[in-house]
């Protein structure tokens, strides 16, 4: 998986996009909540056209990942990662 910044919006909020398939969007969203301690994640996944997302990780410390497959940004998914 490729990721690039893209653009930053403030000195908390990054801005990030790739490509990836759903299975590596979910193993990406189970990794997140290995890598920190009592992370609850959210997971909602609107299918709009097949293999086709865009997923939004939205964190507390107000930094935004979106991740856009096929490169379609109107197809969207939603998680929020919440750090308890």
């Amino acid at each position: 998986m490729f990721i690039m910044p893209v653009q930053h919006k403030g000195p908390t909020s990054t801005k990030m996009e790739t490509s990836a398939s759903l299975e590596v969007l979910i193993a990406l969203a189970t990794e997140l909540s290995r890598a920190r301690m009592k992370l609850r994640i959210l997971l909602t996944i609107r299918m709009l056209c097949t293999r086709m997302y865009v997923i939004i990780f939205s964190i507390r410390t107000q930094q935004h990942i979106s991740i856009i497959v096929n490169n379609s940004i109107f197809k969207t998914a939603f998680i929020p990662i919440i750090l308890n």
